[in-house]
């Protein structure tokens, strides 16, 4: 379903992640077929099935990068990724449907420190794509990939369990089988549900940022900057463009008329602030307003929280207690116990 179902978006991601899954059912196809009596006649599957064992790390790697990065396209350079699995191929036009003893051990090894050294890649590139989201959008749960991040935690899980049980074949259990088509429906299921990351991101928003430890380029006239910072506050205070849920950096500079970049400009080294702490600090504001106001006392904490621009609870009370060291909830509560003593 992965491969078959394109609606546009993240097609190559779900198309390698597809195929990992693929493979990784071929690879315990072959673990079956080692212990069945009647795989005599066809021993040529079992060396198959290793071999598509080195496909698979560059394939979990390739669904990866097509999810995080903007404009991925590896070119030619992407063949590198399957020399292994060639090699292997190799061998097998020997003649021979089983390796030697030593090879056999080493091809092991291989597959194994393989598939640890691209998860590792994976998930330096998935908590990278992370730190870059605030620059961007005021709506990180929307963008984190979080599921992913939990799909590679899952399948650390599983290398470490296959090793284990290759050297104590005891603690095997059928169950992992279950185990595994599970996961390949719920990582399907997160994976179709994901929404485009970068949609009208600029590309050098995204790799083209600064070095904290280094003076960014002005991108602002100095004599410029009062103006912009006062037309950016009018779009927050009078036009309360925060309460927009999905509002993007890339859509506050089309309002003030100035390029992305010149925006990130501002907010870093002007205000102090990235983009996604920026709409937040306005957006608690709104909502600790909306709960001392008296015009809002019947209306329940969720619907402030949506009205000042948060786009779920969960966002709403992580964000204002980060804020102000209490919930919503709790914040309301103050305020009413607070309102008779003051008159």
């Amino acid at each position: 379903m992965l491969y078959v179902r394109v609606k546009g978006t993240n097609v190559l991601a779900n198309r390698w992640l597809a195929i990992f899954f693929l493979l990784v059912g071929c690879a315990m196809l072959g673990c079956i077929l080692e212990n069945n009596p009647s795989v005599k006649s066809f021993t040529w599957l079992i060396p198959w099935s290793e071999a598509t064992r080195f496909v698979m790390a560059p394939a979990l790697y390739f669904s990866i990068q097509h999810f995080v990065q903007i404009r991925y396209q590896p070119g030619w350079r992407m063949l590198f990724h399957f020399v292994p699995a060639l090699l292997f191929l190799f061998v097998l036009m020997g003649g021979s449907d089983y390796l030697p003893r030593g090879a056999g051990l080493f091809v092991w090894l291989a597959i194994k420190l393989q598939m640890v050294a691209y998860w590792v890649a994976g998930m330096i590139q998935l908590q990278q794509h992370q730190k870059q989201i605030p620059s961007f959008s005021s709506n990180t749960a929307k963008h984190s990939l979080k599921w992913l991040q939990h799909v590679l935690w899952g399948i650390g899980i599983m290398m470490i369990t296959q090793i284990t049980t290759s050297f104590f074949p005891i603690l095997h259990h059928p169950s992992v089988y279950l185990v595994y088509l599970l996961a390949t429906y719920t990582t399907g299921y997160f994976a179709l549900q994901q929404a485009p990351i970068y949609k009208d991101v600029p590309f050098a928003l995204v790799h083209n940022i600064q070095p904290t430890v280094q003076a960014p380029t002005p991108r602002i006239q100095t004599v410029d900057e009062l103006p912009l910072k006062e037309k950016l506050l009018q779009c927050m205070i009078v036009d309360k463009l925060f309460t927009i849920p999905s509002i993007t950096a890339l859509e506050l500079a089309q309002k003030m008329d100035i390029t992305v970049h010149e925006l990130s400009y501002l907010l870093n080294q002007v205000v102090g602030q990235n983009f996604y702490q920026f709409i937040n600090h306005y957006r608690v504001e709104e909502a600790k307003r909306l709960l001392r106001s008296a015009d809002h006392q019947h209306i329940n904490i969720l619907s402030i929280g949506f009205e000042a621009g948060f786009n779920s609870k969960t966002a709403f009370n992580n964000t204002f207690k980060k804020a102000t060291g209490s919930t919503p909830t709790a914040y309301r509560q103050l305020v009413v116990h607070m309102a008779p003593s003051e008159q």
